[in-house]
């Protein structure tokens, strides 16, 4: 008889990760749900708008802040999307399926990018509030702000980058099945 090998014994690294970020999806997609009922009962261009009328300030947004604030319902609704397809991803991470072990790598990799995209766009609204308020020393300091920020980017880009390289090693990648058989 020929008897088969024991799999591969499961990491507490990837049993970790996956409840964790399980969570995370799901709290996103519940917050997303909220400000679903929050966008629609106030709009946030028309609050801006008129904060800015009281006060008597131009309300010249940068092109990508104006962007953002007229789309924020497609925003969100991609935002919870993603919670909910991350949610999904992580319970593939944690029952050791195939396709939740590649999902994650991929939302690690997007991740990078979303997370420089961030670091651009919150640069932007600080200028145009630099700009809005005549205020040379946030000016000054945005130099400052903006390695610190880029340096904690490449920070969390190196994180993510050392998870996929684990996620790729053989021991990993024996613990997850395939076609309906764990590697061995």
């Amino acid at each position: 008889m020929t008897s088969i090998p024991a799999p591969a014994p499961r990491s507490v690294f990837i049993t970790v990760m996956a409840w964790i970020s399980l969570a995370i999806g799901i709290m996103g997609a519940v917050g997303g749900l909220m400000q679903v009922v929050m966008l629609l009962a106030f709009s946030p261009a028309d609050m801006l708008q008129s904060l800015f009328d009281q006060f008597s300030l131009p309300l010249n947004l940068s092109p990508s802040l104006e962007w953002t604030l007229t789309h924020l319902e497609l925003l969100n609704f991609l935002s919870t999307l993603l919670s909910a397809a991350f949610a999904w991803v992580s319970y593939g991470l944690l029952k050791r399926f195939e396709w939740g072990r590649l999902g994650f790598i991929v939302f690690l990799a997007m991740s990078v990018v979303l997370i420089f995209g961030s670091v651009e766009m919150f640069l932007q609204m600080l200028d145009w509030l630099a700009k809005l308020f005549n205020d040379l020393e946030l000016a000054e300091r945005e130099r400052q702000i903006r390695n610190l920020l880029y340096a904690a980017a490449g920070v969390l880009a190196a994180m993510h980058g050392w998870i996929i390289y684990k996620l790729c090693t053989h021991p990993i990648r024996a613990e997850f099945e395939h076609d309906g058989h764990r590697r061995h």
